[in-house]
C-alpha cells in the first residue's frame, strides 16, 4: 500500500461487512495511529504491568476510567505510545524508536467474537488518500486478532509473513519504515454479555526503555 493517509479493515462475513479498526498515519513523520470499534461503543482505558496471558485472565476492566468515544492509539515514531478516548487518557509509555525494530510485535487488536462487531454499510473505498481494506473470513472461524509489526527494513517485516504490508517514506527517516498485520485466528472468548475487543501497546521487546507498567490496554464493549 502506497500514498495513503489511513486504511479501514473490514471483515467479509457471510451477508455484511464488519469494521475491525482504522489504521491512520502521520504525514509529518513514521508515527501511526489505531482506532478500534467496538460492539457498544463503550471503552475502558488503563495500564498494567504483568504478563499477557496473566492480564486477560485477572484484570476488571470495568474498574477503569471509560468513554463511549472511538478510542485513538498513537505509537510514535520516537517510541512514545498513549491511548485517549474521551476525556480519559493513558500513558505515555517509552518503547524503543520505531525504526530500531526488526520485524518485532508492536500492537494487537483482538476480538473475543466476530459475530458482535458493528457492521459497516457504506460502499467500500478502493482508492484515494482513504481506503478499505477486506480481509475475508474463513469458515467455522469465530473468534481473531490482529497483530501488528514494525521493522526499518524490509527483509525482517517480509520474514513475518504478514498479510498486509504498508510503508512509510519519511523525511524524518533514513529508510523507510514498514508495517505488517498479520491475522490469528482464535476460539470464542469468555460469555456472551462479555465479549468485546481488546488493544495491547506500548511495551518494549528490547528492553531498553521501559519503565513503569509494561503496556497499555483499551478494553471495548
Amino acid at each position: 500500500m502506497k500514498n495513503i493517509r489511513s486504511v479501514r479493515l473490514l471483515l467479509d462475513t457471510p451477508g455484511k461487512l464488519l469494521r475491525l479498526c482504522k489504521l491512520s498515519f502521520s504525514n509529518k513523520d513514521s508515527s501511526l495511529y489505531i482506532f478500534p470499534y467496538a460492539p457498544n461503543d463503550q471503552y475502558y482505558l488503563g495500564s498494567r504491568s504483568m504478563p499477557e496471558k496473566k492480564f486477560e485472565e485477572k484484570v476488571h476492566f470495568r474498574d477503569d476510567p471509560s468513554s463511549t468515544d472511538v478510542p485513538k492509539i498513537s505509537i510514535h515514531e520516537s517510541g512514545q505510545v498513549h491511548a485517549i478516548s474521551g476525556k480519559n487518557r493513558v500513558g505515555p509509555l517509552q518503547t524503543a524508536p520505531l525504526s530500531n525494530f526488526r520485524g518485532e510485535h508492536i500492537a494487537t487488536v483482538e476480538f473475543d467474537d466476530f459475530s458482535i462487531l458493528p457492521e459497516y454499510t457504506a460502499k467500500p473505498k478502493e482508492s484515494g488518500k482513504d481506503i478499505d481494506h477486506i480481509i475475508p473470513l474463513p469458515p467455522d472461524v469465530k473468534g481473531g486478532k490482529l497483530v501488528f509489526y514494525a521493522s526499518g527494513d524490509k527483509p525482517s517485516i517480509q520474514a513475518r509473513d504478514c498479510q498486509i504490508t504498508v510503508s512509510m517514506a519519511r523525511k524524518t527517516l533514513s529508510n523507510p519504515l514498514y508495517i505488517g498485520i498479520k491475522t490469528i485466528q482464535k476460539d470464542l472468548m469468555g460469555e456472551l454479555e462479555d465479549r468485546g475487543i481488546i488493544v495491547l501497546a506500548g511495551w518494549d521487546p528490547t528492553g531498553a526503555y521501559q519503565e513503569g507498567a509494561d503496556f497499555l490496554y483499551v478494553r471495548g464493549l
